[in-house]
């Protein structure tokens, strides 16, 4: 979502509770991508850039085994590409609403302390609804 947002012009910042981005892809050490072959957009270029850098293996099947960790590097050469700020083990501790009740700042934790941010837009993809 963060490689979209950027993509499309919008000033992106992610905020990764883990050490590095990709959530389940990467921490998680998923390692397999079922149902990978033929989806348009990102998921083909992940795909094509995986192969590109000896980082995966389609299977029989055509699900993609994949490297972690050449994945993680992978991912944050693309974020970082498109302008997206990223920022590690940071954890949404908070959230606050504007007068017609819109998410309007979020409250992280991390080495850095805890701090507030004021967006136009928040995407929760922390798998969780962490901002729900």
């Amino acid at each position: 979502a963060a490689l979209a947002s950027a993509r499309s012009g919008a000033k992106t910042r992610l905020l990764e509770v883990n050490g590095c981005v990709g959530g389940v892809w990467t921490a998680g050490a998923l390692t397999l991508i079922i149902d990978a072959q033929n989806k348009p957009g990102i998921m083909r270029e992940l795909l094509q850039k995986l192969e590109e850098r000896g980082a995966s293996n389609t299977l029989p099947n055509g699900s993609v085994a994949y490297d972690t960790e050449k994945t993680k590097l992978l991912l944050e050469d693309l974020l970082l590409e498109a302008g997206v700020k990223i920022q590690l083990h940071t954890r949404v501790v908070g959230a606050a609403t504007d007068i017609n009740n819109r998410l309007s700042v979020i409250v992280t934790e991390s080495k850095s302390g805890r701090q507030a941010w004021r967006a136009r837009a928040f995407i929760d993809c922390s798998g969780d609804g962490d901002l729900a």
